[in-house]
Parts: C-alpha cells; structure tokens; sequence
C-alpha cells in the first residue's frame, strides 16, 4: 500500500473555490481501481488543505496520476494557491 499527502497552499479566501473544484476529483479518484481512501483535508492549524490518499500499489497511483480528471482539473488548482504543493509518500509498515 502506498499512501501520500499533498499538501495545498491555498489562498485566503480561495478555500470554497479551490474544495469546489476539488470535489469532482475526489468522487472520480474514489471510484478508481486500486483507491483505497481520497480526500481533502484541512490542517488543524489552517495553514493549509491537503489531500489524503491511499492506493493499493504503485501502479494504481500512476493510472491516478495518468487519468483524465487528474489531469484536467489538478492544473486548474494554480490559480487559487500561494505556492506549489509539497507530496510526501508513504510505504506500508
């Protein structure tokens, strides 16, 4: 299992704009084989949002990666940040 988070840098004020957005990606990437879990999150702290994913393996994250709502709606999310994301990925312990 691989699991990652990526963190959103969302601007002030953007955060309904940029959850909007994201809920068709969630409900699409939720529906993928090999998606064990996929959502969006919001730092305790407000700092930032994130998405929380989980996949079964390696290859089921690149067919993620690869599909036509993450890369037609991913790019779009740029507008409504400060800065680029920052992915940090898990393996299974």
């Amino acid at each position: 299992m691989i699991a990652l988070v990526a963190k959103c840098f969302v601007l002030p004020g953007k955060e309904e704009e940029f959850k909007a957005l994201a809920a068709p990606l969630i409900e699409a990437s939720n529906l993928e084989d090999g998606c064990l879990s996929y959502g969006l999150f919001r730092a305790k702290d407000g700092a930032h949002l994130a998405f929380v994913e989980r996949w079964r393996d390696a290859a089921a994250l690149e067919a993620h990666n690869n599909s036509p709502h993450f890369t037609s709606i991913v790019p779009r999310f740029a507008a409504l940040v400060s800065k680029p994301g920052e992915v940090e990925f898990y393996e299974e312990f």
